[in-house]
């Protein structure tokens, strides 16, 4: 996919236009090739890669995969009511063309989520070496559950190890109000954000 990237914007003569594309996000079909086996950027593969709808047993694995971030995806009528402990996200027309609205695609998210488990969503303050050591078990487990390669299992975790390196500074700490005596946090409950002290001079 990269190396057909590469000859679309060789071949083109549009400047102006390719200059206007660069810094988006770009969504292309699978089908073009490039991308490994396990859905990874791979110039060299041409290829389409294996997707969720032809591996067997897909819908269990759909289910599972939601229900590790909090998510139930399942067709219902328009008027059913959610699941209990659960609540509407989101949802489409199974089919598009019944206007009657009989069955649709819904997501449902858990109303409450354990603040051990989730420590994005955590209701307590989390210093930043705990929040590191949290992501980096969660990102090995994640590795493991998608058979990820050894390096870039490595990549991924050493990635999760140090993604919130940047908070460590007072700055960043003062300006979203983290107490001074559990500094430096990653995570601050109830925190009073203050935007404008991130622009004060140390």
């Amino acid at each position: 996919m990269a190396r057909r990237l590469s000859e679309f914007y060789k071949n083109s003569s549009q400047d102006e236009e390719l200059d206007n594309r660069s810094g988006r996000t770009w969504v292309i079909d699978a089908r073009i090739g490039g991308l490994s086996g396990g859905g990874l950027l791979d110039p060299a593969s041409s290829e389409p890669p294996v997707t969720l709808d032809q591996v067997p047993d897909s819908d269990v694995l759909w289910q599972t995969l939601f229900e590790e971030i909090g998510r139930s995806l399942r067709i219902v009528r328009v008027d059913a009511p959610p699941a209990d402990g659960w609540k509407r996200e989101t949802s489409w027309p199974k089919d598009p063309s019944d206007d009657e609205g009989g069955e649709e695609w819904r997501v449902e998210k858990k109303l409450t989520v354990e603040a051990d488990r989730d420590a994005t969503q955590s209701s307590r303050n989390q210093r930043i070496d705990d929040h590191h050591s949290w992501a980096e078990n969660e990102a090995a487990a994640m590795a493991d559950a998608l058979s990820l390669s050894a390096e870039y299992r490595v990549l991924l975790c050493a990635a999760s190890r140090v993604h919130d390196l940047g908070k460590d500074r007072e700055l960043w700490q003062t300006a979203m109000g983290a107490p001074r005596a559990e500094r430096p946090l990653a995570k601050i409950a109830n925190n009073k954000a203050n935007g404008r002290a991130l622009t004060a001079r140390v």
